[in-house]
């Protein structure tokens, strides 16, 4: 008899949900116990029967048709059925979603009298790492950006998720401002995309600690001129407003 498909939650990481990947997957199966099968799980002395050759119930096993117990396999305890752990790669598609069923043929509980194997239905979860934080199809997490890029703006490539992901910083870029990529998040049953927001956190370059007394000297008069400059424009923006009234 063909054996019966097992029902498995297969926990997915965002990456393999995402891009597609491999996921290995541990669940447990019941079959025949095969040691058994080799040595038979029926008591010698009466065949199975439970009988005696007089009629009367077999001293050995006690009627049962089973070893007597110091016989008994310790796998299943002569039972003639165990279970035991089965390890499963399971190929995940790009683009999974919450309770997909992923089937892989063969992988369920084993067969009876030599036949097959029943198939392991895979019930996806996808489960996030503690970097992003995830509301429905959407999906966020945080970025360093060093405050030179976040003060001039530009390019910049982030590595997301083991991709790399090509964005603009606006000059002026504010501890906490948000950059949103639309359809790079999770994906449901009808192929819709969610969206990724990433939020900025200004670190240092790695370059700041071989500056020279001069040069950060004069970073110092730059943004001392720079602020200088702020309030000698706000005074004059705010007459401004005055008049037009």
């Amino acid at each position: 008899m063909r054996g019966a498909n097992c029902l498995v939650e297969l926990f997915v990481p965002l990456e393999a949900a995402i891009h597609g990947g491999e996921v290995e997957a541990s669940y447990a199966v019941r079959g025949p116990c095969h040691p058994c099968q080799e040595r038979g799980a029926q008591c010698a002395s009466c065949n199975g029967s439970g009988l005696s050759v007089s009629g009367m119930h077999c001293v050995a096993c006690g009627g049962t048709g089973r070893p007597p117990a110091s016989d008994r396999c310790q796998a299943c305890l002569g039972t003639g059925i165990r279970t035991w752990r089965k390890f499963e790669t399971v190929k995940v598609p790009a683009g999974v979603w919450d309770g997909q069923r992923l089937v892989v043929e063969g992988g369920g509980h084993p067969g009876t009298n030599g036949g097959p194997s029943g198939d392991a239905i895979f019930s996806v979860a996808i489960v996030c790492s503690a970097a992003f934080r995830r509301d429905g199809l959407n999906l966020a997490s945080e970025i360093q950006v060093d405050f030179v890029t976040a003060t001039l703006g530009g390019n910049f490539e982030a590595q997301i998720l083991g991709r790399a992901h090509q964005m603009t910083i606006p000059p002026n870029a504010q501890q906490g401002s948000t950059i949103r990529l639309r359809g790079h998040g999770l994906t449901d049953r009808n192929g819709f995309r969610g969206d990724l927001t990433l939020q900025l956190v200004l670190a240092m370059p790695a370059a700041a600690s071989h500056l020279t007394d001069d040069e950060r000297q004069r970073l110092r008069e730059m943004f001392a001129d720079a602020g200088r400059r702020a309030t000698q424009v706000m005074p004059a923006c705010s007459s401004q407003r005055f008049a037009a009234k």
